[in-house]
């Protein structure tokens, strides 16, 4: 059994989600970039794990551990991170919505932000699932309302 306690943000980022995530966003003009920190174009505080970018940064995402010391609160304080970004940048790139995901531990939920009028955005989970941690867990993560699923975010882009 893996000890959650034992890994970090950026093991669970290479090992686990790098491959699921490069080929959802998989298209030669996008890439996903672990940053773990502002982008250059944008002059914020705020710092994403990821950014999954064009010429221009339009979806996000946060990576906690999923260990005794990934709270409640943090994951919350993420998500609305994720909604922040994403909605300054539909706002300063005119798109027309923002796809983003948060990693706790080997749990990952996919959200859209979009801009529902001038002064309203909207962020809706689109979709969550377990990632198996090891090979013998494969066969339930490679299910194929998983797969539909992964399949369906991977168009929302």
């Amino acid at each position: 059994m893996l000890n959650l306690d034992k890994i970090g943000e950026v093991e669970l980022q290479t090992t686990y989600y790098n491959a699921i995530l490069s080929e959802i966003i998989a298209n030669r003009n996008i890439a996903l970039r672990w940053a773990n920190k502002s982008s250059s174009e944008e002059e914020s505080d705020i710092q994403p794990d990821a950014f999954i970018s064009t010429l221009i940064q339009h979806d996000f995402g946060e990576v906690k551990p999923g260990n005794s010391s990934t709270t409640k609160n943090f994951v919350c304080t993420d998500i609305l991170r994720l909604g922040i970004s994403s909605k300054r940048a539909i706002y300063k790139w005119h798109l027309s919505g923002c796809l983003s995901f948060m990693i706790n531990g080997f749990y990952i939920s996919f959200f859209v932000v979009r801009k529902q009028n001038k002064h309203l955005y909207t962020m809706t989970e689109i979709g969550a699932m377990a990632v198996a941690s090891s090979p013998s867990e494969l066969h339930s993560f490679a299910s194929l309302k998983n797969l539909n699923m992964l399949s369906h975010i991977g168009h929302c882009l």
